[in-house]
């Protein structure tokens, strides 16, 4: 598996799907699974979305909004794609835009809403009841997507309701949006 420092060259607003490996992420991909995504292809394997800031910096959700050094997940399993028809400077827009939730606290209280989401088979308690003020890893990739660019990340598709999953599944069976940088999942 590649090592940061031989990853390809990065750019801002790129988006990395991580498999990780603790329990917290296999209970995130347990609850995936049960969940409406009609871009799936086959189990839920995703359970992380991080956002690239800078080469070798990523910005995303774990426990708080930060910036963290991608070399955290040299040892993981990770997918890369970045949008394609993006100017340099729309790319800074959307990474920089994303630092206005700087140490912002993760939406822990949304964990419970997924887990009824995917006993129920629907995204009724997030829509419902989801908290708005803090997001999950690719709640917050997708909800600043929708601020800087006016559309959604996920098509057809509500920035509280994208899972890690749901964003991979949909970014890799658009290629005519999406274009493949890295793939350090095997």
């Amino acid at each position: 598996m590649p090592k940061a420092t031989h990853f390809p060259r990065l750019l801002p607003g790129d988006q990395v799907g991580v498999i990780g490996e603790s329990r917290f992420s296999k209970a995130i991909r347990w609850c995936e699974q049960f969940l409406p995504d009609k871009w799936r292809r086959g189990p839920p394997r995703f359970s992380h979305i991080a956002v690239v800031y800078r080469p070798h910096i990523l910005i995303e959700a774990v426990g708080r909004i930060r910036l963290a050094p991608l070399s955290e997940y040299e040892n993981s399993r990770v997918v890369v794609y970045r949008r394609k028809g993006l100017e340099d400077w729309q790319r800074k827009m959307y990474a920089d835009a994303m630092l206005e939730d700087w140490d912002q606290r993760y939406g822990w209280g949304k964990i419970v809403l997924l887990l009824l989401d995917a006993l129920f088979g629907t995204y009724w308690f997030t829509q419902r009841f989801g908290v708005t003020s803090y997001r999950v890893c690719s709640e917050y990739a997708a909800y600043w997507w929708k601020q800087v660019f006016g559309d959604d990340l996920v098509e057809d598709t509500d920035w509280k309701d994208v899972s890690p999953q749901l964003e991979i599944d949909y970014i890799s069976n658009r290629p005519d949006l999406w274009e493949f940088v890295l793939d350090a999942t095997t």
